[in-house]
C-alpha cells in the first residue's frame, strides 16, 4: 500500500507563498459608484413651480446644510449667507414682495442681447407649455409671474446672500455651495426653484427679515415637497451639449 506524504504546516505556507508570487493579476479596489448617484441627482433635479403644503422636517434641511457646507471657496471665506424662513415669517416676505411686485418692477440687469433667446424659450415653456397661457393673454402671464413672490407656495423659503465687500468672483464659491445644498434636497425627497427675481427687491427683504447693511441678496430658494399633480412641474428646460461649452486644448 503506498505511503501517503504528510504536508507539514511549513510545506503548506511555502505552497501558498510560491503562489502568490505567480499571481500577477492586479488588485482593483471596490468603490461605490458615486458618479450613477450623482449623476441621477444632477439630472432629476429640476425648477419646481409648484409646492405642496407639506411641512419640512427641520432635520431634513440640517442634513442638506451640513453636506453642503463642505463646498469649496476662495482662501476659505465659506462667505455664502442663507436666511430661511417659514411660518409667520415667510407670510410676512411674502406678502411684502407681492405688493412691490405689483408696484414697481424688480431691480434686475437685463440680459445682453445674445442671450435673451434662451429666456425667451424658457418663457415660451413654463407660460405657454406648462401654464397654457397664450401670448395674448398679458394680465394672465403678469400673475403667474408674481407666483415667484409667494415662493410658489413652498412651505420654506430661503434667501441667499453674500458680503458686499467681497468681489463678484466670490459669488462664484455661493453658487458651488448653493448647488451642494440643492443637490442635499434633492437626495432626500424635497424640491427645489432658484429665484433670481426675488433680488430685485433687496431693500424689501432687508427690512423684512432684519439684514445687515452689509449684505447683498444673490437669490431666493423655494424649497418643498413638489405637487407632482401640477402640469408646470413636468416642464424641463433643455441644455446644451456639454461641447458648445468647453474649450479643450492638448
Amino acid at each position: 500500500m503506498a505511503k501517503i506524504a504528510t504536508l507539514t504546516t511549513t510545506t503548506v505556507n511555502s505552497l501558498k507563498s510560491s503562489t502568490a508570487l505567480l499571481d500577477t493579476t492586479p488588485s482593483v479596489p471596490t468603490t461605490p459608484d458615486y458618479m450613477t448617484s450623482l449623476t441621477t441627482l444632477l439630472e432629476s433635479r429640476h425648477s419646481t413651480r409648484a409646492f405642496l403644503s407639506t411641512p419640512v422636517p427641520t432635520s431634513i434641511l440640517h442634513t442638506a446644510l451640513s453636506a453642503a457646507q463642505h463646498a469649496p471657496s476662495n482662501s476659505n471665506v465659506q462667505n455664502w449667507r442663507l436666511y430661511l424662513v417659514s411660518g409667520q415669517s415667510l407670510g410676512d416676505l411674502k406678502a411684502a414682495l407681492t405688493l412691490a411686485a405689483s408696484e414697481a418692477s424688480p431691480k434686475i440687469p437685463p440680459l445682453p442681447p445674445k442671450y435673451s433667446h434662451f429666456r425667451s424659450e424658457l418663457g415660451h415653456k413654463v407660460y405657454g407649455e406648462g401654464y397654457g397661457i397664450p401670448r395674448s393673454d398679458l394680465a394672465g402671464k403678469i400673475a403667474k409671474e408674481r407666483r415667484n413672490y409667494s415662493f410658489f407656495d413652498a412651505p420654506v423659503a430661503g434667501i441667499v446672500c453674500m458680503d458686499k465687500s467681497l468681489s463678484r468672483v466670490d459669488a462664484l464659491s455661493v453658487g458651488m455651495w448653493l448647488q451642494s445644498f440643492l443637490l442635499g434636497l434633492t437626495a432626500q425627497g424635497l424640491s427645489s426653484c432658484i429665484e433670481v427675481s426675488v433680488a430685485g427687491y433687496m431693500d424689501i427683504i432687508a427690512d423684512v427679515l432684519g439684514l445687515g447693511d452689509d449684505m447683498e441678496v444673490l437669490c431666493g430658494v423655494a424649497i418643498g415637497y413638489e405637487d407632482q399633480g401640477e402640469k408646470i412641474n413636468g416642464i424641463r428646460s433643455g441644455r446644451m451639449d456639454w461641447r458648445e461649452c468647453v474649450v479643450e486644448r492638448a
